[in-house]
């Protein structure tokens, strides 16, 4: 098991594995055909306990053949890779967990002449080795073929020091069921393939192909190839990546790519394939440049995978950057949603930015436009952020000094704590059991009081790099004063005249939310009321400053 802060430094690594079966498709085990490397990076949106939506990037890659053979096996090899959000690793350390392992299942197609597979990939999440997924599959059927990567599902179980699961209670996100999806504007096709007979002779190679641009597309012409067997089936036009981009039949030696974009190189070859599925080398490389873009009045392209990080009181959004076919993308505005009020606005080199003054425990949307030089503006990106919160029970136990007095009275209690783990935010309820103090009145007379700490409203505070800071107000009653076993005072309405304010610390990483921690502070008592005739002196020898706190927080009521 890697420790969480090592996880934070090098990132989760998960490996994608699996079995792909069909009837239509047969499992072989004769030797696999020649393969290509294949590499491609997809984004996806995750809904991750405590820190709401979050991206992570997954790196497949692997080696899938071109060109399948009915009569031999097709074998493609692959493995995949995951970084997480760190700031998910943040929110785990932040509630004691130390490692985090567990699986998952990547959503993931073969689709072929011989039909469409649709695969459970099983996914490992932690430290353990990729591991390479090696079918062996017989196409029984020619034609084009690809393979198809989906959304994912992960479950994952945080461990502390010990090796105990950490629960983690987020009514949002179960972080045994993280569901991940594809991010939309992306290509999901991970390889193409072409199946073919494996018999007769492949065409000749086509002629170097010459081409013609627009400001968005590109018209190539080739020499025609031959074919022995007299079963020319087409021309292919292949991309730089080797993908096929155009096909045409057997008499069409041009063929038109769209969807370019201006002012922008491209490589194109083009091969020839026949009836039985036999392809012939690739043709010379033609290299081609659109032409500029004539400048129009188009919007800017929307920005896409937004990204948002908290801290106490701002949030950085962060986004990809748009496109304009006219080429006059002048900047960002960020816009609060629940307003519409524009709250940041960037130039069109920068993609990030700081908003400042939010309120900590608030659910926030935004949205993203990008605009041009004349005004257009895109479709909105929208990013959110909600917050989760993990509850934690503590008794109290320790003391409590009153300086004027000279005399310590037993604090016995309880803390429900509620802890945002991606600020370190916290509130908490307390609760102390009545007890009683033994102090000195003139130095030497023995008084015994009753007393019972009534918080006033929540306990604030935060949990930062294991520090705990807190800060409460306590009104303190006083039911019941007495002298050698003879009461002196005291009674119902008798209290401090002010509450405390009261400030606890722990020592400097000393305090660890699954186990507890000791915390000390210092406060002022106030004069006392309403406690009989004896009052102003009762009040003389209680209220003062120098009064002193020491208790130990532990988990678990």
């Amino acid at each position: 098991m890697r420790d969480i802060s090592g996880m934070l430094r090098s990132s989760l690594a998960v490996s994608v594995a699996g079995v792909l079966t069909a009837g239509a498709l047969g499992v072989v085990t004769a030797g696999p055909a020649s393969a290509d490397p294949v590499s491609m990076t997809l984004k996806y949106r995750c809904l991750l306990p405590l820190v709401g939506e979050q991206d992570i990037v997954v790196k497949v890659k692997g080696d899938v053949p071109k060109v399948v053979s009915t009569t031999a096996s097709f074998k493609p090899e692959f493995e995949a890779v995951a970084t997480l959000n760190a700031a998910f690793w943040s929110a785990l350390e932040r509630v004691g967990a130390k490692t985090a392992n567990g699986t998952g299942k990547l959503a993931a197609k073969l689709e072929a002449p011989s039909g469409t597979v649709t695969l459970g990939v099983p996914v490992t999440v932690g430290d353990a080795p990729p591991q390479v997924f090696k079918p062996m599959i017989a196409l029984r059927k020619p034609g084009p073929g690809r393979i198809v990567l989906g959304d994912m599902t992960l479950d994952i179980t945080p461990r502390d020091t010990a090796g105990n699961e950490v629960k983690i209670d987020d009514p949002a996100a179960d972080v045994h069921a993280i569901a991940c999806t594809v991010q939309p504007g992306q290509s999901i096709v991970f390889a193409e393939f072409q199946v073919g007979y494996g018999f007769g002779i492949p065409p000749t190679t086509p002629g170097r192909p010459s081409g013609t641009t627009t400001s968005e597309s590109a018209t190539l012409t080739w020499g025609a190839s031959t074919d022995a067997d007299g079963d020319l089936a087409g021309y292919d036009v292949l991309g730089a990546d080797g993908k096929v981009l155009v096909s045409t039949d057997a008499a069409t030696t041009t063929a038109t790519i769209t969807g370019l974009s201006p002012d922008t190189g491209y490589t194109f070859t083009v091969r020839a394939r026949d009836k039985a599925g036999n392809f012939s080398a690739a043709s010379e490389a033609v290299n081609v440049t659109t032409q500029p873009s004539p400048l129009g009045n188009h919007a800017p392209s929307a920005p896409a995978n937004g990204t948002i990080t908290a801290s106490a009181d701002s949030v950085i959004l962060s986004w990809d950057a748009a496109t304009d076919i006219d080429g006059d993308l002048a900047g960002y505005e960020v816009y609060d949603a629940a307003t519409g009020k524009v709250v940041a606005v960037t130039d069109a080199k920068t993609t990030t930015t700081t908003i400042t003054g939010v309120e900590p425990g608030r659910d926030y949307v935004f949205t993203v436009r990008a605009k041009d030089a004349r005004g257009n503006r895109s479709d909105p990106l929208t990013i959110s952020m909600t917050s989760g919160t993990v509850k934690y029970g503590y008794t109290l136990k320790g003391s409590t000094f009153v300086k004027a007095p000279n005399g310590t009275a037993v604090l016995d209690g309880t803390v429900e704590a509620k802890l945002k783990p991606l600020t370190g935010e916290f509130t908490a309820d307390l609760a102390f059991q009545p007890t009683r103090g033994d102090f000195k009145i003139f130095g030497f007379l023995p008084v015994q009081a009753g007393i019972v700490l009534v918080p006033e409203g929540e306990t604030t505070g935060t949990l930062k790099i294991g520090t705990l800071t807190a800060h409460s107000r306590v009104t303190a009653k006083l039911p019941a004063f007495s002298l050698f076993g003879i009461s002196i005072g005291g009674g119902e309405n008798c209290r401090t005249a002010a509450p405390s304010d009261i400030t606890l610390t722990s020592e400097p990483g000393g305090f660890e939310p699954l186990k507890g921690g000791r915390i000390k502070g210092t406060y002022d008592l106030s004069e006392i009321k309403d406690c009989g005739a004896l009052t102003p002196l009762l009040s003389a020898f209680t209220k003062g400053a120098g009064n002193t706190v020491d208790a130990v927080l532990t988990l678990g009521k």
